[in-house]
């Protein structure tokens, strides 16, 4: 028997991730409808900016500045793109000006104007961010656990976020130079 009241009875759109731009301004939302970015200006006054309506999922999202780019990993239980593919998606076009598939689940990842850095389970690959993408390092091995190793990367140099990872979690495969 359950005697306890719902908190929240509402069968509005639910919130699957929340991703920050790198200097935290703006933010977008992955929502199991699709997603909206909003701009924080101070903090204050949050405004919704754009909405995009995908009628499915979207589970990860990552903001590249007050840019139109936007990546996207479908999400929740109906969603938009496969877990195990990363979408930039450009908003002013609206439509995916880049797609990288992956043979795991796409856990984060982290843009830069000139990078596409992307966690994958106990693996972290870094990407050109051009057309086509090119893989600019071997991938590393990292260690396993949801969204821990990008947590504090920021792709602006290569292999910056070899800071965020402890040492002894990052092993490079035998065909990769030392």
């Amino acid at each position: 028997m359950n005697t306890r009241p719902a908190i929240d009875e509402s069968t509005g759109p639910i919130a699957l991730n929340v991703g920050f731009n790198q200097d935290s301004s703006c933010f977008a939302v992955g929502l199991d409808t699709g997603f909206c970015g909003s701009c924080v200006f101070n903090s204050d006054p949050c405004e919704l900016k754009v909405s995009r309506d995908f009628n499915a999922g979207i589970g990860a999202t990552e903001m590249l500045g007050k840019a139109n780019y936007i990546a996207l990993v479908g999400g929740g239980k109906n969603p938009k793109f496969p877990i195990n593919k990363l979408i930039i998606w450009d908003d002013a076009k609206q439509f995916a000006a880049v797609t990288l598939e992956f043979p795991t689940q796409v856990l984060q990842s982290r843009l830069s104007r000139s990078q596409i850095l992307i966690a994958l389970h106990n693996t972290i690959s870094l990407y050109a961010f051009s057309s086509p993408p090119k893989k600019t390092t071997h991938p590393a091995s990292a260690a396993s656990g949801p969204k821990s190793s990008l947590s504090q990367a920021e792709p602006q140099a290569r292999c910056k976020w070899l800071k965020s990872v402890p040492e002894t979690s990052v092993s490079y495969p035998p065909t990769a130079p030392p």
